[in-house]
């Protein structure tokens, strides 16, 4: 008797795994065609990646999923990738907004304009190269 892939599940709302968690997930069991490119990792690997626990054959966890559970997992993974993908975004967003700009000062010699150093937000300080027409900066992280 095969195990199923959620206890919790009530035994008239699903029917035991009947789909190994080492393939991919079957084209029939997406809403579209056109979704069989974006799913190319196995099961397995989208539980890695929602729940952050590596399955093996040899764990004694269940090596089956069925139909409902697949889609939980689809929907959760979508919302992962989302979530990360909106932080790193507004992190993005928020860097570019709170940057300084620091005025380049016409009259100082190299020497000094070595030294100028504008801190962050973050603690990170950038200390700026000033050669005639150049501005770059070169990240120089906090001292702890």
């Amino acid at each position: 008797m095969q195990k199923r892939c959620d206890p919790l599940h009530e035994p008239n709302l699903s029917a035991p795994g009947s789909h190994t968690i080492y393939a991919k997930i079957p084209p029939n069991l997406h809403e579209h065609p056109c979704e069989c490119p974006r799913w190319t990792m196995p099961i397995s690997r989208l539980l890695t990646e929602v729940i952050g626990l590596d399955s093996s054959e040899a764990d004694g966890l269940p090596q089956k999923i069925c139909v409902v559970c697949i889609s939980y997992l689809k929907h959760a993974y979508t919302f992962r990738r989302q979530a990360i993908d909106n932080v790193a975004a507004l992190l993005a967003a928020r860097y570019l907004v709170t940057r300084r700009a620091v005025p380049f000062q016409k009259n100082l010699d190299k020497q000094q304009l070595m030294q100028t150093v504008v801190a962050d937000d973050y603690g990170g300080t950038y200390a700026e190269d000033s050669e005639p027409g150049w501005r770059t900066k070169r990240c120089c992280f906090p001292k702890d």
